[in-house]
């Protein structure tokens, strides 16, 4: 890569030039240099060939890098198109090296790459899908990313649509680290918490620490589902969990006390309030207005994505309600005059009861 026996050649051109510079008695320059001339040559001259000689094998490597990118075998079509293509960019006298990238630009620009695609069997009826497909599959739902070594090995032998070889690269691919991208594609976005560390919608003014302690927010939230994963809780700690994960920075914004201020496993939540994803600063923060709390975005939430019930859209001309409360309401008041309307009531009877139990947590979760 770095083709320094030929870069060495101009380094030692430099020195000899440098060398004859201290007067007539140096004509050919230093002497003890002389004997390094034809070495370095000789080393350049070898090298130039050697770098012809592996040409065939940058090709090969960037047919195998089509394969992992493609995610299954190339077939032979597809590898002699390839091949031409590398061969009609040199005939245009494109260097070696451009042309490599074209060709691995190429693969990228593949539908194979850009697309999970499934390839139907013959007939109307329903197939299974193939072993590399299935490691495709996996793999893009556990990592958000393709397959390694080890799960494309399963599929090259044909093991994968085994069920006892699947579960087994199920539980070795949730143990791995890269399973921390279903923690956030999967658990932070169905939360509607995935965005929340570059949140800029809370008011400086009410809310002068929320910026520093945002990030830390949805790290929670990706820790806590990790862990879920990895250790196979039950469904049902997600409401109820009585642990979490925090630092220094989240577990002084919650008051509670913890070890140093490194990352760590908190116990006993429900004694201070809260636990499982209801008592998330990072839930609880986004699903609140810049400058108060809003139970309906928090009983909405709760509805709609943790309960998973569909709710009529808004009438059209419903009032917006205003960014802080009126002196001498409190928030539930003014919900409560808002949702007096017999229109909106219907929805609001169902979900300002939930918004209603989690206002014991200010626009930032703070209890």
């Amino acid at each position: 890569m770095s083709q320094d026996a030929l870069t060495l050649v101009d380094a030692f051109e430099q020195l000899w030039q440098f060398s004859t510079q201290d007067g007539p008695d140096k004509p050919n320059g230093d002497r003890r240099l002389a004997p390094l001339r034809e070495p370095i040559i000789k080393g350049a001259e070898t090298f130039k060939q050697h770098l012809i000689s592996v040409e065939p094998r940058h090709v090969q490597a960037a047919l195998d890098f089509t394969t992992r990118a493609w995610r299954r075998p190339l077939t032979s079509q597809e590898k002699t198109g390839l091949t031409a293509l590398y061969h009609s960019l040199r005939n245009e006298d494109l260097p070696h090296p451009e042309a490599i990238k074209m060709l691995i630009a190429r693969a990228l620009v593949g539908p194979a790459f850009l697309y999970k695609s499934d390839k139907p069997q013959p007939g109307g009826k329903a197939s299974p899908v193939n072993d590399w497909e299935l490691a495709t599959r996996l793999s893009y739902f556990l990592w958000s990313g393709p397959p390694d070594e080890e799960l494309l090995r399963a599929a090259r032998n044909g093991s994968l649509s085994n069920p006892s070889v699947l579960l087994s690269q199920t539980r070795r691919m949730i143990k791995d680290a890269k399973v921390r991208r279903l923690a956030t594609e999967f658990g932070c976005q169905w939360l509607h918490v995935r965005d929340l560390e570059t949140l800029d919608e809370k008011s400086e003014r009410h809310f002068p620490t929320f910026a520093s302690v945002r990030g830390a927010m949805q790290e929670e939230s990706v820790r806590f589902f990790i862990d879920l994963f990895q250790e196979n809780h039950s469904i049902l700690s997600l409401l109820d969990a009585d642990h979490s994960f925090l630092n220094g920075t989240l577990a002084k914004h919650y008051g509670i006390q913890t070890q140093g201020d490194d990352w760590q496993r908190v116990d006993g939540l429900r004694s201070v309030g809260r636990g499982g994803i209801l008592g998330f600063a990072a839930t609880l923060s986004k699903q609140s207005g810049a400058s108060r709390t809003s139970p309906i975005l928090r009983g909405n939430w709760l509805s709609e994505v943790i309960l998973g019930e569909k709710l009529p859209r808004p009438p059209k001309g419903v009032p917006l309600l205003p960014e802080e409360t009126p002196q001498g309401l409190t928030e539930r008041q003014l919900i409560e005059k808002h949702s007096s309307d017999a229109i909106c009531a219907n929805c609001h009877k169902r979900i300002d009861p939930f918004g209603f139990a989690l206002e014991g947590f200010d626009a930032i979760a703070r209890s």
